[in-house]
C-alpha cells in the first residue's frame, strides 16, 4: 500500500487500485451525497472523458470509492503545458459540458451559498476581503440563469492525466456538479495556466476558434475568474485556520493577490 498525495481524500495505492476515503474536515463544502450521484451516474454512462469508479459505498459517514490507477499517464503536475495540450484540454472541456445529465438528481452549484460558507465560518481573516466580496456578491446574480452543463469545477494539474500518445483524461469527483460553462474555463485558467499568460490566452482564444465561447461573454469569463479567486482564497483561510498547515497559507497568499493583479481577457 503506498500514500498518495490528497487534499479532500486520503488517496491510497492498493494493487493497481486507488483508494480514496473522503476527509470529514471537508464535509462543511463537499456534499458527498451530491458526489456519490454523480459517482453512480458515471458508473454507467457511456464516456471515455472522467475516470470511471470500480466501486463506491458509505462507511462511518466517509464516502469510500475506488478507482483503476492509470500507471502509462503523468498529470499536468509533471508534463509542461504547450499549445498542443491546452487545444485538447479545449475539446475535453467542451465534450464533458455535453455529457447529457437531465434529470439526474445531480445539484446546481450555489455562487453566493459558497462563498458564504467559508465567510461565516473564518474566524481569524487573513485579509480584508469586504471590496472584493462586495463586488463579487453584486455579479452573482448574472450566472443564476445561464444554461447548466455537468461541470468538473476543479480543473487543477493535478486531476489533469495525458498518456505517451497525448491522450487526456480527468480525475476526481469531489466538486462536479450542474453549474455554467465558464467555471471549468476560468478553474483552467486560474489553477492550471496560473501565470503563464501566454497559455491563458492561447487558451481563451482555442476557445472562441472552437465557438465554446464567444466575443461578447468575455466578461462573464472574467466575472466567473474574479469569483473563483476571492473563493479560493477564502477556501485556504479556512483550511489553514482548521489545519494550521502552511500549505494553505500560501495557496490563500497566492489567490489574494491574484485578486488585485488579474488581467482581463
Amino acid at each position: 500500500m503506498q500514500k498518495l498525495a490528497g487534499l479532500t481524500n486520503e488517496v491510497y495505492l492498493i494493487d493497481d487500485e486507488v483508494y480514496k476515503i473522503s476527509k470529514p474536515i471537508n464535509d462543511l463544502y463537499l456534499d458527498k451525497n451530491n458526489e456519490a450521484n454523480v459517482l453512480l451516474c458515471f458508473l454507467t454512462l457511456d464516456q471515455n472523458i472522467l475516470v470511471k469508479p470500480s466501486s463506491f459505498f458509505f462507511e462511518d459517514n466517509q464516502l469510500h470509492s475506488k478507482f483503476p490507477y492509470l500507471s502509462e499517464y503523468q498529470s499536468l503536475e509533471i508534463l509542461p503545458l504547450n499549445k498542443a495540450i491546452v487545444i485538447k484540454v479545449c475539446e475535453i472541456i467542451d465534450a464533458f459540458h455535453k455529457l447529457n445529465f437531465k434529470n439526474a438528481p445531480i445539484k446546481k452549484f450555489d455562487y453566493l451559498q459558497m462563498l458564504e460558507v467559508f465567510e461565516k465560518n473564518i474566524s481569524k481573516p487573513l485579509f480584508d476581503y469586504q471590496q472584493q466580496l462586495t463586488k463579487i456578491k453584486a455579479l452573482i446574480s448574472q450566472f443564476t440563469n445561464l444554461d447548466q452543463v455537468i461541470s468538473h469545477n476543479d480543473l487543477v494539474p493535478g486531476n489533469i492525466l495525458l498518456d505517451k500518445n497525448d491522450n487526456l483524461k480527468l480525475i476526481d469527483y469531489d466538486y462536479i456538479c450542474l453549474n455554467n460553462k465558464f467555471f471549468d474555463l476560468a478553474s483552467f485558467i486560474t489553477e492550471t495556466c496560473n501565470d503563464n499568460l501566454e497559455m491563458s490566452h492561447f487558451f481563451v482564444k482555442a476557445c472562441l476558434d472552437l465557438n465554446i465561447i464567444h466575443e461578447s461573454e468575455l466578461n462573464l469569463l472574467n466575472d466567473c475568474i474574479a469569483y473563483q479567486d476571492i473563493l479560493w482564497t477564502l477556501w485556504a483561510n479556512y483550511m489553514y485556520e482548521v489545519t494550521k498547515e502552511q500549505l494553505y497559507l500560501e495557496i490563500a497568499q497566492d489567490k489574494f493577490t491574484r485578486c488585485h493583479k488579474r488581467e482581463k481577457f
